[in-house]
This record gives structure tokens, sequence and C-alpha cells, in this order.
């Protein structure tokens, strides 16, 4: 999805000579556990032209061609569009599959908890989106990565198969690393005086130190980059300038925070 999206927004940028982001965030691919969280994802995705005000009512979402709402209803069909999954949900059989669905939408609309979906499983626990974004540390530890939707014990048991695994900063957060914590591993990886790491030396080693402490605790940890500044006395411009230069070297070197702290 990556690349067919950079794709598309290259090619109509091109067409329509403008710069910039045509798509506002990331594809999410989010495993999903049980029928009543399937539901909510199908209500939560195809109410977004409704949310949006593109559409003002239900009447109007049924012949919206933009979402899958419509091409349930037997309306705007596609031949690529597989809707029997979805609606095998509501009934076997295909008419009243239909009729139950649009009650469900409808029922939906009225649903104030609608907007609060969010991967993890726990959002409704935490009381809502915004409780979650104020404890989003604890969140992340407790449930370990958004990528997954179902019960507690459903994360717990996704989480502990190799093929998923928690996010490095969901793991990062369970270990309970910091920027303070990562700035000491960093500085005894590279031989490095921690009371030197403000200083602007000519060692590589300690310029490589400051690169990756920049880079990983903003990319990595989500530390803010003037926490970051603060702690190695720069600019903001010459922050800009580290973390280009230490996700070379993460690239370069196929090193990870995860690496350097399990050195420790």
């Amino acid at each position: 999805m990556g690349p067919f999206l950079a794709d598309y927004a290259s090619h109509y940028n091109y067409r329509h000579k403008r710069c910039g982001y045509v798509f506002q965030n990331r594809f999410k691919s989010i495993l999903c556990d049980a029928d009543q969280y399937l539901n909510q994802l199908i209500s939560y995705i195809h109410l977004n032209p409704w949310k949006a005000g593109m559409v003002k009512n239900l009447t109007a979402l049924d012949h919206y061609p933009w979402t899958g709402h419509a091409g349930l209803l037997g309306r705007h069909v596609q031949d690529w569009h597989a809707i029997d999954s979805v609606l095998s949900l509501f009934s076997d059989n295909r008419l009243r599959a239909r009729r139950s669905y649009r009650e469900f939408i409808a029922a939906e609309m009225c649903n104030p908890q609608n907007n609060n979906l969010s991967g993890g499983g726990l959002v409704r626990s935490y009381g809502g989106w915004d409780s979650v974004q104020r404890i989003r540390r604890e969140h992340e530890t407790r449930i370990g990565d958004e990528r997954i939707l179902g019960s507690s014990d459903f994360v717990e048991a996704v989480l502990a198969d190799d093929s998923i695994g928690r996010s490095e900063q969901a793991e990062c957060d369970l270990r309970g690393w910091t920027m303070l914590t990562l700035s000491t591993a960093i500085c005894r990886h590279f031989g490095v005086d921690e009371t030197t790491i403000v200083n602007r030396g000519r060692s590589n080693e300690l310029s490589t130190a400051r690169q990756l402490i920049a880079y990983l605790s903003l990319k990595v940890l989500g530390v803010r980059s003037r926490e970051i500044q603060t702690h190695l006395k720069v600019s903001q411009s010459a922050i800009s300038k580290l973390v280009r230069e230490g996700q070379k070297h993460c690239l370069r070197e196929n090193l990870t925070l995860l690496d350097l702290l399990d050195d420790r």
C-alpha cells in the first residue's frame, strides 16, 4: 500500500501541478478479534463520509460512490469489491443481510462512542480516545500495539506470536527506557564520556553518539525535539541535521535502538 499510494500521489501532483501530501495518514492494517470488533470497524470506516460532513444523512450515504457502504447495499457495484464476508455477519440471506446491515449503520449513527474506535481493544475501558492520549505510554505498555483490536487476552496472545511482536516504541516503553537511558547506552557503546555529550567535538564517536541520541529519541521514543535540544544543548536547526545523520547511520549499519540497549 505504501508504494501504491506514493505513486498515485506523485502522479496526482504532477497532473494538477501541485506539491505536498495527498493522503493525510499512512495506510493501517489492524488484526481484529471477534465479530463485535469487526462490526465496529465496518461502521467506523463506512460512516467516515457522514462524520466528515460530506453527506448529510443515511439516505445520501446510501448513494455515495466513494465508500463501500453503497456497494454493500447493491449500489455502485464493482467487480473487485468483496462484500460476502461482511454481509454474512448479518444474515445468510442476501436481502435480509443488506436490510440488517443498513439498520446497524443507522443505529451506529446515533452511537456517540463510534468516533472513539481505535486499535488496541481497551480504548473504551480507558474512557475514549481523549483519555487514551493522556495515558498513551501506559496504554502502549499494557496492550502492546495499536495494530491489534480485541480483548486484552487476545492482544497478549497475539503479541506472544513472533510473526507480530510489539512495535519498537511499545517494547521500549514496556522496558522503561527513556532518553536518558538511551543516552547512557549510546555513550557506553561508543566509548564516549557521557558528560561530554553536549560538546561539539570533532571526534567521530562523539558526533555519531549525538546523532543517534537525537534520531532515536525523536523517531523511536517519541521524545519532543525541545527536550532533545535541552539535553544536547543545540538549536532546532541543529537537531534536524543530527536526526538526518543519525538516520543515515542506522540505515547504513542496520542498527536499531533495541540493538543498542540490549548491549547494556
